[in-house]
């Protein structure tokens, strides 16, 4: 979920674990 992600790493635009 992008929701999750954004959430988990709002500091980071460019989620890392999900590539």
């Amino acid at each position: 979920m992008k929701l999750l992600v954004l959430l988990h790493r709002p500091s980071r635009q460019e989620v890392p674990f999900r590539r």
